[in-house]
């Protein structure tokens, strides 16, 4: 593609150009034009939904400080962070999953904004100047790849602001600062009509994401804080409030898959990259726009107790995110999973405290540095603890482990004698593991997946966490509300736990299975996020037992020289105390699960059809009545999907047998029809929901065997 006339895209391509001049690509042309339409629709009767922050990756440790431009590569399933650098322009390749897989750099581009990936072409595409840049997508392993220039002088672009793609239709959109109308060209073989589709007017410099779940064009107004999904004929379908968020300099943003594991493969959030200020780095931070629906419990509205600084301590605590109380020695341990990195505190070997319920350190020690055995965690963002056996329990994000310490001679955790071992939890799936939480009634270990908002609990079977042995449940929280929760902790006496959402300053009280008991609102003015939760006595000395929360505050991703960590105590009525009645629940309807999964059936993996039937997963109705099943859904964690057929009936206490290859269905076995396998023997997550999309049992297992009971 050296130039316009012998560029190899197929005739016939549509270009849509948000700005004054238009273009149509026609058999390798680009044709400027513009026809005006009516005025769009009024959005007065469009109701204003709140978009919530789910979390936001700060890029400037993975090699982008200021991120100038985003798009998202779905074979890859990778976002493209371009940055903004004299002389070239980086580009960092993020994964999901908050780490980075690569970089490389292109020639500098004059705007990278416009960064924007053709998923139907798979280019990597940008403009620079007066020609649009085109990066085979299979070539972004180079750290220089190959890049192609097309012509598009006849656009007369003057200051293209942003760009997206139409995959349905492979069509390019481009926003020019300071435009207030949206033209539509449509044309084959050179030929076409072009119209314009006006916007409301904005001195704005905005933003465009084309979204294809539903065919509508997201356009942000960073002024208003807002989001306008418009149609093609510039009707405002749909309007979002960002307010919540903490952007603060959005460049450019995209469409791509919910980080939630537990969701739809196909389900979508808006993803924005923010350049951050002259003091701070940026990032790009996850929204979601779905509709929140709040859940149906009684409120309570907690008080402040005490705020203690632990910026103040020395040596300080910047970011705390984890919090236990120990009931022997009646100390609070505190974890900071930064305060290894670049903080306002500096790094003395210390990421663990423990200090009085009024706040003074009587000790610190370690998880990470000289002072601590084989540098086991240097994210810790979790604390659980077993008193009777003096365990403390570690989350760790990074690694995707839940660390189990035991004290060593000295009689103290955090020291060099320690004896460590680990959970391995990465074969669930999870991608932010938060607050580990020791039950001491069953002997069993609860823990967070925040942005997942999926609660685990893990069964040691015969005593010992981390053996291989270990049985894994778990439930989803997503009804509750908020998209990321940060902090969990329990009451053994309710039987409930209490799962803090990090943003909206709630803390949900639950039962062991996800029945919502009350929300517990903290209104506390100088507390920024719920970071991590304990459930300890009064500082007072009264005997009541108060929640404690760890704030981590402002992140030292946007600003290294940050040191303001806190800890508050709140009370609320009943945080100790009888155990808990749940409301009453509706009368159950005959229970479907998971029965067992052979994911690694004896013999070779030949994928003939005997053996991929041998591959198998089984439900069981565990009720007393038979049920109609069409429709529901089991898929793993790759998406792959099996529908149950039309008029299948499950009868009361029966078992249903899906196998992965091919065969005739009868009311005991169904077929997927498959010629490949399925269930990986390395560990995957089945998921099953009913025709109406919700889900109705997950079923884990972290592999190496042959088969599992759900």
């Amino acid at each position: 593609m050296a130039d316009v006339g012998s560029c190899g895209r197929a005739t016939g391509w549509r270009v849509l150009v948000v700005g004054v001049v238009l273009v149509v690509w026609a058999a390798g042309v680009f044709v400027g034009v513009g026809a005006p339409r009516a005025a769009a629709a009024s959005a007065g009767s469009v109701p204003v939904l709140e978009a919530q922050e789910v979390r936001t990756v700060w890029t400037n440790e993975l090699g982008v400080a200021h991120p100038a431009g985003l798009a998202y590569d779905p074979a890859r399933r990778e976002f493209l962070v371009a940055g903004d650098e004299a002389g070239a322009t980086p580009v960092l390749r993020l994964g999901p999953d908050e780490q980075r897989r690569g970089a490389f750099t292109l020639p500098e581009l004059s705007d990278p904004q416009t960064l924007a990936f053709d998923a139907a072409q798979g280019e990597l595409t940008a403009v620079d100047g007066g020609e649009q840049v085109q990066v085979s997508g299979a070539a972004l392993d180079a750290r220089r790849p190959a890049a192609e220039r097309v012509a598009i002088d006849g656009l007369q672009l003057e200051a293209p602001q942003s760009a997206t793609f139409d995959p349905q239709t492979d069509s390019w959109l481009v926003l020019e600062e300071g435009a207030d109308s949206v033209a539509v060209v449509a044309g084959q073989d050179g030929g076409g009509a072009a119209e314009q589709v006006p916007l409301a007017p904005s001195d704005a410099d905005r933003l465009i994401a084309f979204n294809a779940t539903d065919d509508l064009l997201y356009v942000m107004d960073p002024d208003r804080d807002r989001v306008d999904a418009v149609d093609l004929d510039g009707a405002v379908q749909k309007r979002f409030s960002v307010a919540s968020t903490e952007l603060s300099a959005p460049v450019a943003m995209t469409f791509a898959p919910s980080t939630d594991p537990t969701d739809d493969p196909g389900d979508v959030n808006l993803y924005v990259a923010d350049a951050g200020g002259a003091s701070t780095f940026g990032g790009v931070t996850e929204v979601s726009l779905a509709a929140v629906v709040a859940p149906a419990a009684p409120v309570d509205t907690a008080t402040l107790v005490r705020t203690v600084q632990t910026s103040s301590w020395s040596p300080a605590s910047p970011d705390p995110s984890g919090i236990v109380w120990m009931p022997a020695s009646d100390e609070l341990v505190v974890a900071d999973s930064e305060v290894d990195e670049t903080t306002g505190a500096g790094w003395n070997n210390v990421n663990l405290w423990r200090s009085t319920r009024t706040g003074s350190v009587v000790g610190t020690g370690a998880t990470y540095g000289p002072n601590a055995p084989s540098n086991y965690s240097r994210e810790p963002t979790g604390l659980g603890y077993d008193a009777a056996t003096k365990t403390l329990f570690v989350s760790d994000d990074d690694k995707r482990k839940i660390f189990v310490v035991k004290r060593g001679a000295d009689g103290v955790h955090g020291t060099r004698d320690d004896v460590v071992t680990a959970i391995d939890i990465s074969p669930f799936g999870n991608v932010d593991t938060e607050d580990p939480e020791f039950d001491p009634v069953s002997g069993h270990l609860f823990y967070l997946d925040g942005v997942g908002r999926e609660i685990y609990r893990i069964n040691p079977v015969d005593g010992v966490f981390g053996n291989g042995n270990d049985s894994v449940t778990h439930f989803d929280i997503s009804h509750l509300g908020p998209t990321d929760f940060e902090g969990m902790t329990s009451n053994a006496e309710r039987r409930t736990l209490y799962v803090g959402a990090r943003t909206t300053k709630q803390i949900f009280e639950v039962t062991h299975d996800g029945t919502l008991v009350r929300t517990i609102s903290a209104p506390v003015s100088a507390m920024k996020y719920i970071s991590g939760l304990a459930v300890a006595p009064a500082s007072n000395g009264s005997g009541q037992m108060n929640l404690w929360i760890v704030d981590r505050a402002i992140d030292n991703g946007p600003d290294p020289t940050e040191n303001d960590g806190k800890i508050f105590e709140i009370t609320a009525p009943d945080i100790g105390g009888a155990p808990v009645d749940p409301p009453p629940a509706p009368a159950p309807a005959p229970k479907i699960e998971f029965y067992r999964i052979v994911y690694n059936p004896p013999g070779k993996d030949t994928r003939k059809n005997a053996h991929l039937n041998k591959e198998m997963i089984v439900l069981h109705n565990f009720g007393g009545k038979g049920r109609k099943i069409s429709n529901w859904i089991v898929r793993d964690r790759a998406g792959n999907r099996y529908k149950i057929p039309q008029g299948f009936r499950l009868r009361a206490g029966g078992y249903v047998r899906i196998h992965t290859g091919r065969g005739t269905n009868d009311s005991n076995d169904l077929f997927w029809n498959r010629r490949r396998y399925v269930w990986n023997n390395g560990g995957d997550r089945a998921t099953l929901k009913k025709a109406s999309g919700v889900v109705r049992d997950r079923c884990s297992y972290p592999g190496g065997g042959t088969k599992i009971r759900c």
